[in-house]
């Protein structure tokens, strides 16, 4: 997994765009297409194509203009799957007392819908239960309060 920042590369901004490729689309398929947070008279597929364009026809290796890359990160938040070993443990996230992974919590999905993001991305960047107790888990907060609301002693997991 990656962030893409202010200073990625074409190449990292192209593996970026094509990891957000299905963001572009309404959640259930039938609603109104989202619209573009850069540019709200664009749908976010619109915005996603324009971004694209800029971009593809650029070498891997080049630097990418400062702007477009923050417009992308507005657009789409930070985090894409660059395909490193790490994506393996988060594909085995899950909450320590429901056993669910975090895109089956309502309150990561929400979470990530605001911010742009996937909610696999929320637990590892928001979430402080994360690897506190277990490697590559987490407690979502219904689950949290159950357990008693356990604190994470520092050097565990």
């Amino acid at each position: 997994m990656a962030n893409l920042t202010e200073s990625s590369t074409a190449g990292e901004a192209k593996n970026f765009l094509l990891f957000h490729m299905d963001s572009t689309e309404a959640n259930d398929g039938v609603s109104e297409e989202p619209r573009s947070t850069v540019n709200p008279g664009l749908t976010k597929e619109q915005a996603w194509n324009v971004f694209f364009g800029a971009i593809i026809q650029k070498e891997d290796n080049e630097p990418i203009h400062y702007l477009a890359l923050r417009n992308m990160i507005r657009e789409f938040g930070s985090y894409y799957d660059d395909g490193s070993p790490e994506e393996e443990i988060t594909n085995q996230m899950t909450c320590i007392g429901c056993g669910l992974p975090p895109d089956q919590i309502e309150e990561y999905i929400e979470m990530a819908r605001e911010e742009g993001t996937t909610p696999k991305q929320i637990v590892l960047t928001e979430e402080g239960t994360y690897n506190g107790f277990e490697p590559g888990r987490f407690y979502c907060t219904s689950c949290y309060i159950k357990a008693g609301m356990p604190i994470v002693e520092e050097g565990s997991a």
